[in-house]
């Protein structure tokens, strides 16, 4: 689920799953990691009456209003939210409770919940410390055991994101598969994909 993925009352909006990952993304190996949040929501209601999506920390009254939300359509179910969401720079990622807002253009309302658990916290605050090349040497990269490729054209668009199948092992596979591929990316993700570790890009 990188950055992540119906009927009921015309006027009735409901918010079936929500998708939060708390995202470290490293650009090079001396540099700390850029910290993002992105939070996607699946809705059991079509997105051409979108109207409003927000989200809030319960705990610090951090507030992000997405104006212009990302649309991931799969298997026919639609995804709404952001993957660039930043903390404002005298605030911290609080661990605690979080809700998301869904408004449709009727003005009428859903939300659901998600958590940030101390433990994630704890994670936060340890690699946020560390550049991209000491953080590999720490205890912490243990929880971090799942690893994905992602893989870019010359447009920093995705074009596979996914397990490391044989044809996305190595840079040879990935341009024998993908010629208008020009760099990938590693990504490492903790179970159920709620903190990851993006990887500097690697240039085919």
């Amino acid at each position: 689920s990188f950055f992540l993925f119906f009927s009921c009352s015309e006027d009735v909006p409901q918010i079936a799953a929500v998708y939060p990952t708390l995202v470290f993304d490293y650009h090079s190996e001396n540099e700390k990691p850029i910290k993002r949040l992105s939070v996607f929501v699946s809705i059991n209601s079509d997105k051409e009456r979108y109207a409003g999506l927000q989200i809030q920390s319960l705990t610090n009254d951090v507030v992000w209003n997405i104006d212009n939300p990302q649309i991931v359509v799969s298997n026919s179910n639609f995804y709404l939210g952001s993957n660039n969401l930043r903390i404002p720079e005298n605030k911290l990622f609080a661990a605690g409770e979080y809700r998301v807002f869904y408004e449709n253009m009727a003005g009428k309302k859903d939300s659901i919940d998600f958590i940030i658990t101390p433990k994630e916290k704890e994670n936060l605050e340890i690699v946020d410390t560390h550049s991209f090349s000491s953080i590999k040497t720490k205890k912490v990269l243990n929880d971090f055991s799942i690893e994905r490729r992602i893989i870019y054209n010359a447009k920093d668009e995705i074009i596979y994101y996914g397990q490391i199948i044989p044809t996305v092992s190595n840079p040879t596979q990935i341009t024998q598969k993908y010629p208008e591929a020009t760099y990938f990316r590693r990504y490492f993700m903790t179970k159920g994909n709620k903190m990851g570790i993006l990887y500097p890009k690697e240039t085919l």
